[in-house]
């Protein structure tokens, strides 16, 4: 039987998200790392995911103490990224209602201007990191648009620290 290697790559993909320059690859780099944990939850956990967001959801749901403990290590990104506005309702990420609520609660925790308990924020910044990933993968980016960087800008050291703290990485 072949030895499970994904480790050692989840490792090397924060690495190469942690020394990359350019905003967007190191969101994608950082990405591939926490799917690589999330994956290695789900073997080791004995759940089945149909999705890549409901894995990554489960892993920071089943990580919630690490993921507070992520945005008190990154205050400066986690605050920023939850002072962003969209388009719609003053939200981080403009998405459907259910998202919405999710930048709500994040945006709440973030600033203390409401408790929630830690799996729901675990869930509310999995979401939030999902969506930007989606639009990152799915949707028209302009590399050059001052706003997606910004956008990458929070997220992206956000995102590092929450792999770095679940992983013990750092």
């Amino acid at each position: 039987m072949a030895r499970d290697r994904r480790s050692e790559r989840l490792k090397k993909w924060f690495r190469k998200a942690e020394t990359e320059k350019d905003i967007f690859d190191r969101y994608v780099y950082g990405w591939l790392a926490l799917g690589l944990a999330a994956s290695i939850h789900e073997t080791t956990s004995g759940s089945r995911f149909g999705k890549d967001s409901e894995r990554v959801n489960a892993y920071l749901k089943a990580h919630a103490n690490d993921v507070e403990e992520a945005v008190e290590k990154d205050k400066l990104s986690a605050s920023s990224l939850s002072k962003r506005m969209g388009t719609q309702n003053g939200v981080i990420v403009d998405g459907p209602l259910k998202l919405q609520e999710h930048c709500k609660t994040f945006r709440r925790k973030v600033l203390g201007q409401g408790p929630c308990s830690p799996a729901e924020f675990a869930e509310s910044t999995a979401e939030i990191l999902n969506k930007v990933r989606n639009n990152l993968f799915h949707r028209e980016k302009v590399y050059d648009d001052a706003e997606d960087r910004k956008l990458l800008e929070s997220a992206t050291p956000l995102l590092l620290t929450i792999v770095a703290t679940c992983e013990r990485l750092r």
